[in-house]
């Protein structure tokens, strides 16, 4: 636990959200309504803990101010992989490859995981995804287009805002002229 840091929570325009490394690694992003959650996340998960700016951090901090500005549309960061495993793993690399402002179903992600009967187990995986927005859980909907859940930020609210705000950057450079 020595090695975890964290950054400050800052304000999003879905929520709050703070991340934490392990040297060089994002172990997590945590994802919350409120400051006070997301320290209360911090404090229970990771009491070990302190805040710093590594250079992982602040690299970070920057892609996540230039992905709720509209400037990114794919994060870089190295994340702690041997955290998670099994259907899990296969979940979430399955969803990395998801491209901005696009959609999948609990259905379909279970099934390119290999796993076709597991929508509902992709949902748990979903709700203990450790990296919200960088492993975008939010563009995962339930058959038919339904919402389903979501349980960063504002919950469903902050997945509709997450989605709208991706199609708006997404029309946004299909209309952009070409140089």
């Amino acid at each position: 636990m020595a090695d975890l840091a964290h950054s400050e929570s800052c304000a999003v325009p879905c929520g709050h959200l703070a991340l934490v490394a392990e040297r060089d690694l994002l172990v997590q992003v945590v994802f919350c309504p409120d400051r006070a959650a997301v320290e209360a996340v911090l404090a229970k998960e990771f009491p070990g803990a302190v805040q710093a700016e590594t250079p992982l951090l602040r690299q970070g901090r920057r892609q996540m101010e230039d992905w709720f500005a509209g400037r990114l549309t794919e994060f870089t960061l190295p994340l702690a992989w041997h955290r998670v495993s099994g259907f899990a793993l296969r979940c979430l690399r399955e969803l990395a490859k998801v491209p901005y402002g696009e959609v999948i179903s609990y259905g379909e992600l279970a099934q390119r995981a290999g796993s076709p009967r597991g929508a509902r187990a992709v949902g748990g995986v979903m709700a203990g995804n450790p990296w919200p927005i960088v492993i975008p859980c939010h563009r995962v909907l339930a058959a038919g287009g339904g919402y389903g859940g979501y349980s960063g930020g504002y919950g469903l609210e902050s997945k509709r805002w997450l989605l709208s705000f991706e199609a708006s950057v997404k029309a946004r450079s299909a209309a952009a002229p070409r140089s």
